[in-house]
Parts: C-alpha cells; sequence; structure tokens
C-alpha cells in the first residue's frame, strides 16, 4: 500500500532537515512490503496544490506529523484533504498528537491519533487497510470508527532498538539535507531521557508510558557504527551529529564507543551532554577521538529557578566545570538558555546572563520559553492563567505567550536580546581568541597610526576609537570612505594580517545606499601594491552586516623583510557617502608559525617596526 506523510517544517527558521521519526516509521512500512512517500513543506502550500499532490500519489493511507508550532498546519491541511478526498485516512503522529491527543483527534479532518511509537502500529495499520481488515483495535492508537471514539491502550516500547532498521534517509532526498548543512549527518544513539525537567515533553512521555516498559534505551555501539558505515557508503560527509538529549548518559556504552569509533572512522562530531555525567575524564576521552563540540543546558543562571520552577538539580559550580572541562580537552562549547521563564524575574534573567557571561561559550542558544501540552509547567501556565496568546511558528521567535507580573512580555522580549547580543560577544570573541592562541604578535597597527601615511578627504574622517557593538568592544581605525591608511613595515618572520571590519554602531539606521567597501593592498614596495582582500558590509540593508567581522591573510609573499601594507574603505555608492562610517577592528600582525605568548606582545612591546613614509 502507499503511505503518503506529509510534514510541514514551517517557522523553524531552519534548513531543511532529517526527521528522524519519519525516518524510521518510513523504513519500517518498507520492511513489510509497503511503498512511503515524503511533502515537505517549507512553506504552506494553496490548498489546490496540496490535495492534488495527494490525489496523484494515490495513497491509502496519509500521515501528518510535526510538533506542538506546527499544528495549526496540519490541522488546516487535514480540512483540506477530508474535503476534497473523504475516503482516504488521515492519522496524525508525533510529539503534539502524543501529548495532546484529545486536542487532535477532535479535529473533523484527524480520523486516527498515534499516541505512542509508531513504527509496530503504523505498519500493522497499512497491513490492515491493504488487506482490507478492521483495525479499529490497533495499539497505541485512537481510532473514529463507527461514530464512536476508540482509545486502544499503549503497546511495551520496543526495548531492543537494533531490531527496528536503520532510518529511511532517501525518502528526504538526504544529500540535498547533507549539503545544506556543511555536510553533518545527523544521528540518535537511542530513546528517552531519565530525567525529570517541568518544561520537557520527556518528563510527559515517561510518565504516559510508565509500567510498560524501559523507557531509556540505546542502540548498540555496533549497530550505529553499521548506520554510519552505510550511510558513508551513500553520501558525502563532513561530520557527524549525535541528536540525543544526554550522550554521555552510559559510561560503559560510551567507552566501548570511544574505543570502536576511531577505528573505522575519523569524522568530528558534536553531542549534547548534562553537566552531571561529565569529567574531565571524559571530554578528554571524546576530544581524543574527534568530539569538536559540546552542547550544554544552562537553561537559567539562577539556582531558584533551576531546581524550583524548572525541576533540575544541578550546582552552578557543576555548569562551570563541565564548561571548562570542554574548553581545557579543546572542545567548543555551546549552552542551551531560556528566558521567560513562569515566574522568573528581572534578577534571574540577569543571572542568566552573567553566568553565560563567565562560562563563555562558542555558541549560545537562546528560546523564549514555550509551555508545551502535558508538561507540568504547561499545567502551571493553565492553572495561575498566564497562557494570553497562541504559540508562535518557530522555537526562537522573541514574543512570549505568557503574562505574568514578575516579568511582562516587554522585559522578557528585551532580556532575549540581551542575550542574544551576549551571544554575538562570545562567538566573536571565542573566535579572536582562537585565532591568536599561540601566537606571536609582531605588530599592532592601530599603535602605529601616528606613523602611518593617511589620506582622507577631511582630517576627522579617520582616527582611533574605541567600539562597542552588542556590548563588545574593540579597538579600531575609524575610516570614512574613501580613506587609505599606509604603512611601511620591516618583518623579521613570514607573518599574517589578523583584523576585523565594521560599519560604526552608530549608523546602523542612518547608513546610506551601498554600505562601505573594504580593502587591503599589500607589496614589497609603495609602487608595487596588490589587492589581497576585499569585502563589502551594508548595515542598513542587511541586519546580518551588523556587528564585528574577522579576517586573516597570509604575509608570506611580502615576509620578511620590507613591505607596504594599506588599509582602505569606499564607498558602495559614492553619490550617498554622508553617514558611512566604518573601520577595521584589532588590526595585528603575527608570525605564521606559533611562537611565545602574544598576549603580551599586545600590551606593549612589538616586534616588528614601522618607518615613516
Amino acid at each position: 500500500m502507499r503511505v503518503f506523510f506529509i510534514y510541514p517544517d514551517l517557522g523553524s527558521f531552519l534548513p531543511r532537515h532529517f526527521q528522524h521519526g519519519i525516518g524510521f516509521l518510513s523504513a519500517a512500512l518498507k520492511k513489510a512490503g509497503h511503498s512511503t512517500r515524503l511533502l515537505y513543506l517549507s512553506e504552506l502550500w494553496p490548498s489546490e496544490k496540496l490535495v492534488e499532490e495527494t490525489r496523484r500519489f494515490a495513497p491509502g493511507l496519509v500521515c501528518l506529523s510535526g510538533t506542538t508550532h506546527q499544528y495549526r498546519y496540519l490541522a488546516q491541511i487535514a480540512g483540506w484533504l477530508k474535503s476534497s478526498l473523504p475516503r482516504i485516512p488521515v492519522i496524525c503522529g508525533g510529539v503534539h498528537a502524543m501529548l495532546a491527543s484529545e486536542e487532535v483527534i477532535s479535529h473533523p479532518g484527524i480520523d486516527m491519533v498515534c499516541r505512542g511509537e509508531g513504527e509496530d502500529a503504523l505498519v500493522e495499520l497499512a497491513d490492515a487497510l491493504d488487506r482490507g481488515r478492521e483495525y479499529h483495535a490497533i495499539k497505541n492508537l485512537w481510532v473514529k470508527w463507527k461514530g464512536e471514539l476508540v482509545r486502544n491502550p499503549l503497546r511495551p516500547l520496543v526495548e531492543d532498538l537494533d531490531s527496528l532498521p536503520f532510518p529511511d534517509r532517501e525518502l528526504f532526498d538526504h544529500q540535498a539535507v547533507l549539503d545544506q548543512d556543511d555536510q553533518r549527518l545527523s544521528l540518535l544513539v537511542g530513546r528517552g531521557c531519565p530525567y525529570d525537567c517541568s518544561y520537557c515533553a520527556n518528563q510527559a512521555k515517561r510518565q504516559l508510558y510508565q509500567g510498560i516498559g524501559k523507557y531509556v534505551r540505546l542502540r548498540s555501539v555496533d549497530n550505529l557504527l553499521a548506520e554510519i558505515a552505510l550511510c558513508a557508503e551513500k553520501y558525502k560527509i563532513r561530520s557527524l551529529d549525535f541528536n540525543d538529549d544526554i550522550f554521555t548518559l552510559n559510561r560503559p556504552w560510551m567507552e566501548e564507543f570511544c574505543a570502536k569509533y576511531p577505528q573505522k572512522f575519523s569524522w568530528p562530531f558534536r553531542i549534547n551532554v548534562h553537566a552531571g555525567t561529565v569529567d574531565p575524564a571524559i571530554f578528554q576521552k571524546l576530544a581524543s577521538i574527534g568530539a569538536e563540540m559540546v552542547r550544554i543546558g544552562v537553561e537559567s543562571g539562577s539556582e531558584r529557578v533551576r531546581r524550583q520552577i524548572l525541576s533540575r538539580r544541578i550546582k552552578e559550580e557543576e555548569i562551570e566545570k563541565s564548561f571548562q572541562w570542554a574548553e581545557q580537552a579543546g572542545i567548543k562549547t555551546w549552552s542551551f538558555n531560556m528566558v521567560g521563564l513562569p515566574g522568573e524575574t528581572a534578577e534571574d534573567a540577569l543571572a542568566t546572563y552573567n553566568l553565560n557571561r563567565r562560562l563563555f561559550p562558542d555558541h549560545m542558544q537562546v528560546s523564549v520559553f514555550n509551555p508545551y501540552p502535558s508538561t507540568r509547567l504547561f499545567e502551571l501556565c493553565q492553572k495561575q492563567n498566564y497562557i494570553r496568546g497562541e504559540l508562535t511558528d518557530g522555537y526562537f521567535v522573541p514574543q512570549s505567550v505568557l503574562n505574568f507580573r514578575s516579568l511582562n512580555p516587554a522585559e522578557i522580549h528585551n532580556w532575549h536580546q540581551r542575550l542574544m547580543r551576549l551571544s554575538l560577544v562570545c562567538r566573536n570573541g571565542k573566535v579572536l581568541k582562537r585565532r591568536l592562541s599561540g601566537k606571536t604578535v609582531l605588530c599592532n597597527l592601530a599603535d602605529e597610526l601616528c606613523r602611518a601615511e593617511v589620506s582622507a578627504p577631511v582630517p576627522d574622517y579617520y582616527g582611533e576609537e574605541l567600539i562597542i557593538i552588542y556590548e563588545e568592544s574593540r579597538r579600531a581605525l575609524i575610516m570614512h570612505p574613501p580613506c587609505r591608511i599606509r604603512y611601511e613595515l620591516e618583518l623579521p618572520m613570514a607573518a599574517v594580517f589578523s583584523f576585523g571590519i565594521m560599519m560604526h554602531p552608530g549608523i546602523y539606521d542612518r547608513g546610506e545606499k551601498g554600505g562601505v567597501k573594504f580593502f587591503v593592498r599589500a607589496g614589497k614596495s609603495a609602487g608595487s601594491l596588490e589587492q589581497i582582500f576585499a569585502h563589502q558590509l551594508d548595515a542598513k540593508a542587511r541586519k546580518e552586516d551588523c556587528g564585528f567581522f574577522d579576517f586573516e591573510i597570509e604575509l608570506a609573499k611580502f615576509s620578511p623583510g620590507r613591505m607596504t601594507l594599506e588599509l582602505g574603505t569606499e564607498a558602495g555608492d559614492p553619490a550617498h557617502n554622508q553617514f558611512n562610517t566604518a573601520g577595521f577592528t584589532n588590526p595585528i600582525i603575527v608570525a605564521k608559525n606559533p611562537g611565545i605568548d602574544n598576549h603580551k606582545n599586545m600590551a606593549g612591546g612589538k616586534s616588528c617596526s614601522a618607518r615613516t613614509p
């Protein structure tokens, strides 16, 4: 029989991605002899087009899947299908259907709801439909049957995950999915989480399955490695991403993985961990086999919020140590954070800000809290009448659906924006620190401005300034276009030019058409300069051009010895150039090879000489 999956990935602001649940369901159906197809919607189609696409495939069953954020679209699609193709049964699954089953099954366009894990139930349903048999008594399904609603009980969980076929990636045109995410392969090690966080769907799902099976389960290491090997044969891969909630949950399993993975693969990989499940030895071992980034849940910097609201009994010291241990092992860090939690205060939000400021992760993920059905925080928000609006489409929208006294919606929005600005500060700071780590600074061009040759229409069009963007401060050479600053240098060794560029934050709203063009020219003499860098920013036209942007250029062709280096700016549109102030930030020249501690050199002494032209 033909089974048609429809997945409306709307409002997530993420590139097309692989949805593991649908992949496992499709693989189980194909193993049982059925055929499947996926309609992956990155935007909502007109009803006529969607109905015609469904009719063309002629399915015997339509499967809708999505999250709570996507349910509004699932409901709309179900209505269209029932109106135009009433004879095709429609089943809805996914986390929202599992935890808000009464809401979903009450929709007139939805005939069935899958409440638990769906592989066995969906195969049993497809078999029954294909053979014309009754299907109203299938476990895990709620079914509308002859004017009544049949609420079937749950079947035991599948404890042996190795018995399941590998997820169907071809359903998603998987190479295209990989290519949109730097060819990073997404994988799942197991299912379930043992922790009792009050905001998480895992807590609600574990209660649903209480007494009918082991909730936390892992695939064998060999089974996982076999899937990776199969994907390596089919696709171009550059790295791996293990999306399980806690990769380090089972120590013996992880020890076996660390022993076997490097025997077969060398790709770098990313993982999620809980701060209470790690130590320095774990991070050192993971780093030695390719762990490049670790994601750790902070959620709130307030211990009161973590313990009393989130049910996360993790100490601040444990969180800080986990980040320190990861960085000491050479692994990049990523923090998960929320703001707008029910009962949160401005002091709590500030604690989240300050903790992340100390952690200084490579990446901060910041979400406004959303109450999800069947979780304890959802029930609290309902009881306190905090919910005043509908959920937005995506996870990272800065508006809250809650309204409570201690932190109003406007304050929640402001704290979200402040945390997002801190995220940029941390990311840029880590890039600069990593860029300069172990390098010898030969010359700081900001210190040499007094010796440089400057060409500017007006004297005030250039100079040194401390620039603050998104709460990060940098030393900058301000150069209103058109402007050129030329240095005559004597470099004792092969060198690299490390610098940033930016448009002045004071003109983000007032900047003019075309923005600013930046260039760097170099040569063994002033008469033989060649352009070695060019870039353009337009902060008024593109929000993504607001901020600092860092670069490195090798100067090996011109060093060691005497050389000329010229920094310049030009107006993108010379007819509109009144407010386009811009400049180069942290412009330093470092030795190409690692040397002595460069931070001491930056503070004062210079290893190169700048000659007055």
